[in-house]
C-alpha cells in the first residue's frame, strides 16, 4: 500500500473515532437522537466500535473497509 493511502486510512479512522459516540442532549432530551460517531469497547480481546443503532464492527474490520473503499 502506498504511503498516501496509509495516511488517508489513518485520517478517516481517526476522524470516526474522534466523533462522540453519545448524542448531545439539550434541556429536553431526545431519545431518538443518534450519535454521529461510535463508542469504543474492548471485548473478547478485540476493540469493537458501536454505532448509534448498537451495530458493532471491529477496529480491524473498519480499517479493512476503508482500505477497500479507497482502492
Amino acid at each position: 500500500m502506498r504511503p498516501e493511502k496509509y495516511n488517508a486510512v489513518a485520517q478517516i479512522v481517526s476522524t470516526l473515532l474522534a466523533k462522540s459516540g453519545v448524542p448531545e442532549q439539550g434541556a429536553r432530551p431526545n431519545p431518538t437522537l443518534k450519535a454521529d460517531g461510535v463508542s469504543v469497547r474492548f471485548e473478547e480481546g478485540k476493540v469493537y466500535l458501536y454505532d448509534g443503532d448498537n451495530n458493532r464492527m471491529t477496529l480491524e474490520e473498519l480499517i479493512q473497509y476503508v482500505d477497500r473503499y479507497l482502492s
